[in-house]
């Protein structure tokens, strides 16, 4: 099975060695134990819900921008820090930064998937499914690889 993992946005002080280690170690976890993306995955999901009740502006992408790591705090034209939901909500309230307004819109425009990467992932995905349903239709034994 193949399951389509987004990482999160480099901090922009990582050196390129740190990211690739970064995107190794999370590609040899989903080959030995697939089970904690999944985990991985839908923590993050619950994590935007919470994100998305606490201000009703947001929708759940821009939930799901933020905990990724999406806003960056500049500091004299030089990105200086990325900003969690916990931060933005305080330097909001200190006065410190603008509510942070881009549409959901803008935000789809930066990705990387697409259609036909994710349509393709949903065929992979599918193939196991629909061989399993044939197999039980024609009573044939499930076997483990």
């Amino acid at each position: 099975m193949r399951i389509q993992r987004h990482l999160n946005i480099p901090n922009p002080k990582d050196n390129p060695d740190c990211i690739l280690l970064r995107r190794l170690g999370m590609m040899i976890m989903a080959l030995i134990a697939p089970e904690l993306i999944v985990t991985w995955a839908m923590r993050q999901w619950f994590s935007t819900r919470l994100v998305t009740r606490r201000d009703y502006t947001w929708t759940q992408t821009h939930s799901f921008f933020v905990l990724m790591g999406g806003f960056m705090l500049y500091v004299d034209g030089k990105p200086y820090l990325t900003l969690r939901p916990d931060d933005i909500l305080k330097l909001m309230r200190e006065g410190c930064i603008d509510f942070p307004t881009p549409t959901a819109r803008q935000i789809h425009d930066k990705s990387k998937g697409n259609a036909i990467s994710k349509g393709l992932v949903m065929l992979q995905v599918a193939w196991p499914v629909m061989q399993l349903i044939a197999g039980a239709i024609y009573r044939l034994e499930a076997t483990q690889l």
